[in-house]
């Protein structure tokens, strides 16, 4: 019989929440060249547009999950009411089901975001 062993967080999906570990943010952001009259006449660097890459891997909780190219909302939490990491607006760009006699099923979501974010206690 599969269990699930380890350090695990959860990853709310739509308001559902499902055990989840592996987590990896990468976020980003453009920096356009920029000059104006107060940096004294070397680039500024500015910052243009962000954005973020997330990839998790979820245990079968027996919910709906997405599909590629869904619109989702994802909460982070590293335990049960502890501190979250909300991920608005990020579109399902990947799936990868994967399947082991000896271990639960589990599925790779990677999701693009616009890189903003919100955190609370």
């Amino acid at each position: 019989m599969a269990y699930l062993a380890g350090k695990l967080g959860s990853v709310g999906i739509n308001g559902t929440a499902v055990p989840a570990s592996d987590f990896t943010v990468t976020t980003s952001s453009d920096t356009p060249d920029t000059t104006n009259f107060f940096d004294g006449g070397f680039e500024s660097h500015a910052v243009g547009m962000w954005s973020g890459e997330i990839t998790f891997t979820a245990m079968f909780a027996g919910v709906a999950y997405p599909d590629e190219g869904d619109v989702i909302t994802v909460n982070i939490q590293s335990y049960s009411g502890g501190p979250t990491v909300t991920f608005s607006n990020c579109r399902i760009t990947a799936l990868e089901w994967t399947s082991d006699a000896k271990d639960v099923q589990k599925l790779k979501i990677t999701a693009q975001t616009s890189g903003a974010f919100s955190f609370s206690i």
